[in-house]
């Protein structure tokens, strides 16, 4: 029976016999000798398990000369159970010292000192663990955590690393992200373009769109298409509240774009064409508890107010006059009125193909993408865009911004009572605040 293979007395209840705890070993056959090493240590004792260790304090007779450290008596088991490592303590010994190298009886300490006569010595692997493993350990599952309480590998205290720590996913804190592949690699990988279509916009109406873009980013461009009111929030609730001033965010990120400045670069421009320079970038981050990736942008359309007066700084269509001939256009009168000629624009007027589109030019001679075999000489044209794009450009802070759009419906909120500026063709500045407009 494999019971005969267990010398000496029965095992105890406590795994325990002549007061040794059981030691499962196996040989190690190296130029003709053979050296057991504790495979699986049981300490029934100090309620331990060791795992290729023993764990247990060893203690032995011993005397030390500089760094030299001989063992005149070794402990019950064997020189073996000396390890590496080990934190020595005994009568006049250095405090910390520890075992650099060494094997049998003789061994290497890092504190140099003299103890002349063979005094107690106890060696303690420090810190003592309650499971301790020497050597390699690979846990092959390939279960991924969402919580501090699941994954392949779950402890439910504190952990210490004693060396490198190299992480294959992103890190967190408290369901947070804190690290990741992008933020490691530095700025250049986070740098990131964004844009989407706001839809067409009858005057005081808003289109609300939430953008994934990280916990924080650094804007250093904002561009619309088209003129309209841009606000920006930390939170849905701030984005969709109809109180005015917001309770959520009383002086969100806001930007008015006019036909002379569809890019928001801090600059106002003045009636009487002064201007003034002002911030140059934004901070856009999230305000929700939980942190999400979300940033929450709210429209407002303005294009009924200025569009219906050609010489509105914020003019919708340019109008002019023009020649088309195969595929270039050629504006035949300096004179644009309304807001610039630009790419993406879709051309009407007498004789004009459905659907030209501007694709390339400037100045007076543009490309467009129609083919007029017939040219069109000296015709009064009309360029609109038909599309409004809002792009930005930015600095995800923490490298954790999503590479898709996530929008949302285009909602007026019930109540609403936000504000807005304006042009009238009197060339007086109104602002709605309050539930009526005032002139400035």
């Amino acid at each position: 029976m494999a019971i005969g293979r267990v010398s000496g007395e029965m095992l105890e209840p406590t795994l325990e016999r002549d007061g040794v705890d059981l030691a499962i070993t196996g040989s190690i056959v190296s130029s003709g000798s053979s050296t057991d090493n504790n495979l699986l240590y049981f300490d029934a004792t100090n309620n331990r398990v060791g795992i290729k260790t023993s764990l247990l304090p060893v203690t032995f007779t011993g005397t030390i000369a500089g760094t030299a450290l001989t063992v005149t008596i070794p402990p019950l088991g064997g020189t073996k159970l000396i390890k590496v490592g080990m934190t020595l303590t005994g009568s006049g010994m250095v405090s910390g010292t520890k075992i650099l190298s060494g094997t049998g009886t003789s061994w290497v300490v890092d504190q140099s000192q003299t103890i002349s006569t063979a005094t107690a010595i106890t060696g303690t692997l420090s810190p003592n663990f309650d499971i301790a493993v020497t050597g390699l350990t690979n846990i092959n599952n390939l279960t991924n955590t969402t919580t501090p309480d699941d994954g392949a590998f779950v402890v439910s205290g504190g952990a210490g690393v004693g060396k490198d720590l190299r992480v294959g996913g992103d890190i967190y804190t408290q369901g947070k992200k804190v690290a990741t592949l992008d933020l490691i690699t530095g700025p250049p990988s986070r740098r990131k373009d964004f844009s989407f279509t706001i839809p067409s916009l009858t005057t005081g109406s808003t289109y609300l769109y939430t953008a994934e873009l990280g916990y924080a980013g650094l804007v250093y461009s904002l561009t619309v298409t088209v003129p309209v009111k841009v606000e920006v929030f930390g939170s849905a609730a701030a984005q969709t509240t109809a109180i005015a001033p917001n309770p959520y965010e009383p002086n969100p990120y806001t930007f008015i774009a006019t036909r002379l400045s569809l890019t928001d670069s801090g600059t106002i421009y003045f009636s009487d064409g002064t201007t003034m320079k002002t911030r140059q970038y934004s901070m856009f981050a999230n305000l929700e508890d939980p942190t999400t990736k979300n940033i929450y942008f709210k429209i407002t359309g303005i294009n009924e107010i200025h569009g219906g007066w050609a010489g509105s700084d914020l003019s919708v269509t340019a109008s002019f006059t023009g020649t088309l001939s195969g595929t270039t256009l050629t504006v035949t009168s300096a004179l644009v009125t309304g807001r610039a000629l630009g790419v993406g624009m879709t051309l009407t007027g007498a004789g004009v193909i459905s659907g030209t589109k501007i694709t390339a030019g400037s100045g007076l001679s543009w490309t467009v993408d129609k083919t007029y075999s017939s040219p069109l000489t000296g015709v009064a044209l009309t360029g609109t865009f038909l599309t409004n794009t809002l792009s930005l450009r930015y600095v995800d802070m923490a490298g954790d911004g999503g590479n898709n759009d996530v929008s949302t419906v285009s909602v007026l909120p019930a109540g609403y009572t936000g504000q807005f500026v304006f042009l009238t063709t009197s060339n007086t500045l109104y602002v709605y605040f309050g539930g009526q407009w005032r002139p400035i």
